[in-house]
């Protein structure tokens, strides 16, 4: 019998870590991605997760995205996707797709699974452990009804004022594979943190459909995203204000979203970013930070006096 030993547990739902999988000793984690077989957790973990919330999705169209063989994948991390798959069940106490919570099946498309895996390095108790904890969060949050409430926040709306003065986001244009290129004066000081998370992940809400969109079309699912951050005229104090709640919103990300960034480009930075960034980094998980580019100070959005037209995200 093994446990999840390095379980931290799922905050407001409970812990993992006095649970244990019932699965043959072949199964114990060893740092290698073949694990042996799939275990059961002796309580399974959907018992502990928060109740079900509202389905909100097109089953047609949700069931097709699921089905989708994610880009850049080959047969073998296909058939990983799949041990992955086996794994997560198994720690749900569940045997089939047919007993996945109605909530939580846009969740178990390969795009997703693919995802925890290569976050994890293919370590199926770890990728489990947190594909499960993303579950936690996700009922916990009620992701779809945050994201339905701010439907209505556009650029005519108080709110869209706000965030358009203080926190310019959108998206411009597209990379050669199809994803999107977001784009962001970040400024947490004067919207305030909840607002300023809830506002991102709205946004990168809009741009997951949006790459749910172009992987129908192409036939194969993409999954990442761009991000240029501008930094012009950010003062030492503006920086050092936003740092930790900046590295939150990131480790929330990282933790529920993770493989989403493709690449991210920091443009028109001071000098004091330098200094900032070195603060910044240990905060960052590293695959996050091997995906940041600092760029000279000639780059971005028509609107910024750079060469790309843009989208504001708020209209």
């Amino acid at each position: 019998m093994i446990t999840y030993a390095e379980s931290t547990g799922f905050g407001d739902c409970g812990s993992l870590g006095g649970e244990s999988y019932a699965g043959s000793k072949d199964s114990v984690d060893t740092g290698g991605g073949d694990c042996g077989s799939p275990g059961t957790l002796v309580s399974p973990a959907l018992n502990m997760l928060p109740p079900p919330i509202a389905a909100d999705y097109d089953l047609e169209r949700q069931q097709r995205l699921n089905t989708l063989d994610p880009d850049e994948t080959d047969e073998e991390e296909l058939a990983k996707i799949e041990t992955l798959r086996q794994h997560v069940y198994g720690a749900l106490g569940i045997t089939s797709a047919d007993e996945v919570p109605e909530d939580l099946f846009p969740l178990f498309g390969k795009s997703s699974l693919v995802r925890f895996g290569r976050a994890k390095r293919w370590k199926y108790k770890r990728a489990t452990k947190m594909f499960v904890e993303m579950l936690c969060w996700y009922r916990s949050y009620d992701l779809p009804r945050q994201m339905r409430q701010w439907e209505n926040v556009d650029s005519e709306s108080h709110v869209g004022r706000v965030f358009q003065k203080y926190m310019p986001i959108g998206t411009f244009g597209t990379d050669k594979r199809g994803a999107p290129v977001f784009y962001s004066l970040p400024d947490v000081r004067e919207i305030g943190f909840e607002a300023y998370e809830r506002g991102s992940l709205y946004l990168i809400h809009k741009t997951v459909r949006s790459i749910e969109d172009v992987s129908l079309e192409r036939g194969r699912h993409l999954l990442h995203a761009n991000v240029v951050f501008d930094m012009q005229d950010v003062s030492w104090v503006r920086l050092i204000a936003n740092l930790k709640p900046f590295a939150r919103h990131v480790k929330t990300q990282d933790d529920n979203m993770p493989e989403r960034l493709y690449t991210c480009l920091v443009i028109r930075a001071p000098l004091v970013f330098t200094a900032a960034w070195k603060l910044l980094k240990p905060l960052l998980a590293t695959e996050t930070v091997d995906k940041v580019s600092i760029l000279g100070r000639r780059a971005g959005p028509t609107a910024l006096g750079g060469p790309s037209p843009w989208a504001p995200g708020w209209s």
